[in-house]
């Protein structure tokens, strides 16, 4: 009830279901006000976090999600996103929605205007995962840890710098959104060292993956196959011993 009770306080209209696996429910949500920028940070092993009926007030945001640690599945508009530690999601929250955790999560739900959102993303639905290592995610990682802060959370209560902190989320996750849809490789202007870093951090956060592969590595890089074994061969080591 006490879960109910703040989720709804916090995060609107949005209904829980206990997982089955679990004879132990854990469930922490807590509201922070950055400068007038709301955000949620969410810990649970729920079953299932859903919103099936819209009311006006939930009309007014678009959810940023950030997955801080665990899994969990997304689905809007008869799509189904994966989240792992670090990914990045766009949730129209005027819509009906699901996140379906697996197992304990944590993650950092920040609430942008939707108005705003749509107008800087020029698309219907305002849906979809981010690129994992596109320079847009990268900053949005940033920002958020930043806005982990709390002497910066208390310490400051000006209206502008929400603003601004809010219109940069939304053009970096407009950004995101764009080059997931691109064709062309989001690493081309990378040193070859620092592509190989990503490489190792992306092996390292999706160890838990069942499709963890090279097909998959290349595929979430935005390179490659041939260009992937070269990273690895110039470290003199192979992406299976590396992963092992």
């Amino acid at each position: 009830d006490i879960w109910n009770r703040d989720l709804r306080v916090v995060c609107g209209n949005l209904n829980t279901a206990l997982s089955r696996r679990h004879t132990l429910f854990i469930g922490s949500v807590e509201g922070q006000n950055i400068c007038g920028l709301e955000l949620a940070r969410i810990r649970t092993n729920a079953g299932l976090i859903s919103r099936q009926r819209v009311s006006a007030d939930d009309e007014r945001y678009c959810f940023l999600i950030v997955q801080c640690s665990g899994h969990q599945r997304i689905r809007q508009f008869g799509q189904v996103i994966e989240l792992g530690p670090d990914d990045i999601a766009l949730v129209d929250s005027a819509s009906a929605f699901e996140l379906e955790p697996q197992g304990l999560v944590q993650s950092l739900m920040i609430h942008l205007s939707r108005e705003q959102v749509a107008l800087a993303a020029k698309q219907q639905w305002l849906f979809g995962k981010l690129t994992r290592n596109s320079v847009a995610t990268h900053m949005i990682r940033s920002l958020s840890r930043t806005l982990g802060d709390i002497e910066l959370s208390q310490g400051y209560d000006d209206a502008n710098d929400g603003l601004a902190l809010e219109q940069a989320l939304i053009g970096f996750a407009v950004a995101g959104l764009e080059r997931a849809n691109e064709s062309q490789p989001s690493f081309a202007c990378v040193s070859h060292d620092d592509l190989y870093g990503l490489a190792t951090r992306l092996i390292e956060a999706s160890l838990q993956e069942m499709q963890l592969c090279p097909e998959y590595l290349a595929r979430e890089l935005s390179i490659s196959i041939r260009q992937l074994y070269r990273l690895f061969e110039h470290q003199q080591v192979s992406i299976s011993c590396y992963i092992q």
